[in-house]
């Protein structure tokens, strides 16, 4: 196998594969078998073998200021590693908690991985008929195969929604940045229909803006086709894919076992039935969010994360969720958590290596830059920057695969120049 695949392979892993892992274990097809279902497990073995290649190609590289490139993720990864093994061998009570040096190590772990796809990350046209075929098998077992309740509340050893959300959502922004332009509407039409029938509010609503920008951009270039037909798509996808499996569940399959009811509740249809909790319901509860359990939630993470802020804005207050009495889980919901659990200096880097790809690849896009990896850096950098502003805490490791992808195309700028 050339050696510029190996990145992608561990894409494919994090993304496809897991999302394919977890689908079969929702469905009870297999029982399941990794341990910790494969994401920590991939991302531990993407440092050692991709980090060996980064190395490498770092110490061989001619470019001037080689390593200049990476100081910044270097820097925070060194910080929050210091703040984890020094707080748990010397902090004082929920500080020395296992959980935080677990969750600090996971972030650290995650972060070098995907850092190093996007650093790596070469495509072909292989790669690229690879990514379209993974999305729409996901998409297909998103719409016709998976009950939408079951992401909801997921068993023993499943993932839950968010986690399929975030499998398709990065298959479609690579897809939307490297397939050809005929092709990009299909993308739009099958993830945007998937993200919402998942029923995770952040992904499919930082992908409908991100949609918006794809549009704009072609605007700006006085393409208006792809946006018509990305229209058009989504429109068939939506009706196909919520009257396609009950009418086959019904007419075609002969099992008692299986009532109409049943090929019902297991197609895309479930968002549209009346339930206690559904995903078209959670969509939905955006227009209205102070009837939302979880925007509650959040807000008081807010709150009780800000007054730690507040307690200590330095050195940060880490750990204090657990402290608070929430769970590990109950961390500010947006880039502000970095401040509370590192301080103050990892936050302004995390919040510089947030901005900078969607930045710098906007301005080489609005100065005429058509490289698709350009576009791939716009793409991913705008939606983690959504995300981290909107939804997500800095436990959430995405991020990195726009900063390595950044730090590639500043590379190759070094290296031609």
């Amino acid at each position: 196998m050339s050696l510029h695949r190996v990145p992608a392979v561990f894409f494919f892993a994090l993304f496809p594969a897991f999302f394919t892992y977890h689908a079969l274990i929702t469905m009870k097809a297999v029982t399941p078998f990794i341990p910790g279902g494969g994401w920590t497990f991939t991302n531990a073995l993407g440092v050692a073998v991709l980090g060996t290649i980064v190395l490498h190609t770092t110490i061989t590289s001619q470019a001037v200021g080689k390593w200049r490139v990476h100081a910044p993720v270097a820097v925070l990864g060194a910080w929050v590693a210091v703040y984890a093994v020094g707080y748990a061998l010397f902090g004082s009570g929920v500080q020395r908690s296992p959980e935080m040096f677990l969750e600090s190590a996971k972030l650290l772990i995650g972060w070098g991985c995907l850092y190093c796809i996007g650093y790596l990350f070469r495509p072909d046209a292989a790669m690229v008929r690879l990514l379209l075929y993974s999305l729409m098998a996901m998409a297909a077992i998103t719409l016709l195969m998976i009950d939408p309740a079951d992401l909801l509340h997921p068993g023993e050893g499943g993932a839950s929604y968010h986690w399929f959300a975030n499998a398709i959502v990065f298959v479609a922004i690579f897809a939307l940045a490297l397939a050809p332009l005929r092709v990009q509407p299909a993308v739009v039409a099958v993830a945007l229909c998937s993200l919402f029938v998942i029923g995770s509010r952040a992904e499919f609503y930082g992908f409908a803006i991100l949609i918006l920008g794809w549009a704009m951009i072609h605007v700006w270039q006085r393409r208006i086709d792809p946006i018509v037909n990305a229209m058009v798509a989504t429109l068939l996808v939506s009706v196909v894919a919520g009257a396609a499996l009950p009418h086959l569940s019904v007419e075609n399959i002969s099992t008692p076992a299986v009532s109409p009811s049943a090929a019902v509740r297991n197609s895309a249809l479930l968002p549209l039935l009346p339930s206690d909790e559904t995903s078209f319901q959670r969509q939905l509860e955006i227009a209205n969010l102070t009837t939302s359990r979880s925007w509650q939630d959040r807000e008081s993470f807010l709150i009780k994360g800000w007054a730690g802020i507040k307690s200590s804005p330095l050195a940060g207050d880490y750990g204090g969720q657990l402290r608070d009495g929430g769970s590990i889980g109950s961390y500010i919901h947006n880039g502000l958590s970095a401040w509370r659990q590192f301080g103050l200096v990892p936050f302004l880097i995390y919040a510089v290596l947030c901005l900078a790809p969607f930045c710098v690849a906007g301005w080489r896009v609005a100065r005429g830059e058509t490289d698709p990896l350009w576009m791939l850096t716009l793409y991913a950098g705008g939606f983690t920057l959504l995300l981290v502003v909107m939804a997500k805490s800095v436990f959430w490791a995405l991020p990195a695969l726009a900063w390595g992808l950044l730090a590639q195309q500043l590379t190759c700028d070094q290296a031609a120049s």
